[in-house]
């Protein structure tokens, strides 16, 4: 079995490739001494596909900010690539500020649902993919959405 680490919150692309893993999939949460914390997803390549294993860690990482709002949070991350670019676009124009960071929420930017209507119909027209209302509103953040939208064009 060949086996990756990632950490979570994403800084960079911090993905190691290692000999084998113990597990199928191990994450592990470990808090620093700076009160901020650091997540690690340990997986077996040949049966979990990494883009699932990208979207897990981003909505773990939602959780953790929204439970923990006060924890320090991490040097934020660029964006990964085209998708994410095109989304923080998508996601300043509809709430109507400059930017949004990959990790911001969409609700805390002040968002609602009916401006996430619009969302979805600029997703479905400009990028040519179907994201359901439930499915945005368990995945709030452009790192979230776009790790969502490239697992749903890796099953197609």
């Amino acid at each position: 079995m060949s086996r990756r680490k990632r950490a979570c919150p994403p800084v960079g692309e911090l993905l190691l490739a290692l000999p084998s893993a113990k597990f199928e999939l191990t994450i592990r949460v470990e808090e620093r001494a700076d009160g901020a914390f650091t997540g690690w997803a340990e997986f077996d390549e040949s049966l979990i596909d990494p883009v699932f294993i990208e979207g897990l860690l981003a909505v773990y990482e939602d959780v953790l900010r929204t439970a923990t709002p006060e924890a320090p949070a991490s040097l934020p991350r660029a964006p990964r690539g085209a998708r994410e670019h095109q989304l923080r676009r998508v996601f300043a124009d509809v709430l109507k500020v400059a930017s949004v960071a990959p990790d911001d929420d969409f609700f805390l930017r002040g968002g609602h649902s009916l401006v996430l209507v619009e969302v979805a119909v600029r997703i479905r027209r400009e990028m040519g993919q179907d994201l359901g209302l439930r499915e945005l509103y368990q995945h709030p953040t452009v790192a979230a959405i776009a790790a969502r939208l490239e697992r749903a064009g890796a099953l197609r």
